[in-house]
């Protein structure tokens, strides 16, 4: 098992003892900048190799050493999670960086094409969607969001719009349509569950649930709202139907829920655990 801390320790612990079998520091052993908000994208696994967020267009090291494999200077990096992809038939991860995103080799680092995104902090943080040779990022601070297609020499916009000004949480991709949260963190009660149809941008429908994040399960949506209500709803782009519902000690609960044998499981700022029998 690998995790990241936000000041950047990143450690290989042993999944079923937790013993630890090798720690680095992104600053200290490979010199990379946190950004302002420090670290926040989650390592991901290819191969042999440990990806991360950090510096220009990402970071690699070996999975079983920590031994660094390619590096992209000092950064700092933005704050999503890598993505794997596959782009013009090359294996590749792309990059949600500071003020750009990256569609990186995963053999040698090398950058295959960006394109500038920029917002007024510097913070993209929701994972980017790849999917048929296109990527849809989404931002705040007034940006919007947007589908390039990738598979020329250069990325070139198909469209853009302002239907997701999406602070951190990511997107679920079911069908040809994209679900997400539309909102602000500063801002949590003017958050909203939207559906959209990612080849054009036209959002189906729009649910005013709060800011908060979700995960899909089948063909349902688990959303957690920053306040800890726990919502149950229909992926579908026909309309909004509320399955079911369950309200948590309030908090403020900004990491996403994640399910596993039934169980959901449910963390807060300030540490709580909960976990949630769905069966």
């Amino acid at each position: 098992m690998y995790s990241l801390s936000r000041e950047g320790h990143l450690f290989a612990l042993d999944a079923s003892s937790g013993a630890v079998r090798w720690a680095k520091h992104l600053v200290t052993d490979f010199g990379v900048s946190p950004p302002d908000y420090d670290f926040a994208g989650s390592p991901v696994v290819s191969g042999g190799l440990l990806l991360l967020n950090a510096g220009r267009s990402g970071l690699a090291v070996n999975k079983t050493t920590g031994a660094r494999i390619w590096d992209s200077g000092t950064g700092p990096g933005g704050y999503a999670t890598p993505v794997l992809a596959e782009l013009s038939g090359t294996p590749a991860v792309v990059i949600f960086g500071r003020i750009a995103a990256y569609g990186v080799a995963l053999a040698n680092g090398a950058v295959l094409w960006s394109f500038e995104w920029q917002t007024g902090s510097d913070a993209n943080a929701a994972d980017p969607v790849v999917m048929d040779g296109t990527i849809f990022v989404a931002s705040a601070y007034g940006k919007g969001c947007a589908l390039f297609d990738v598979t020329g020499a250069r990325p070139t916009p198909l469209w853009r719009n302002d239907a997701f000004q999406t602070h951190f949480g990511s997107f679920v991709l079911l069908d040809g349509y994209l679900y997400g949260i539309d909102g602000d963190a500063r801002m949590p009660a003017l958050g909203s569950l939207r559906c959209m149809d990612v080849r054009n941008g036209a959002v189906a429908w729009s649910a005013p649930v709060g800011f908060g994040s979700l995960i899909a399960a089948g063909s349902r949506l688990v959303v957690l709202t920053s306040t800890g209500t726990i919502l149950v709803a229909e992926a579908s782009p026909a309309g909004y139907r509320e399955l079911a519902r369950c309200i948590l000690p309030r908090n403020q609960y900004w990491t996403p829920p994640a399910l596993a044998q039934g169980r959901l499981f449910v963390r807060n700022l300030t540490g709580d655990l909960f976990a949630i029998d769905v069966r």
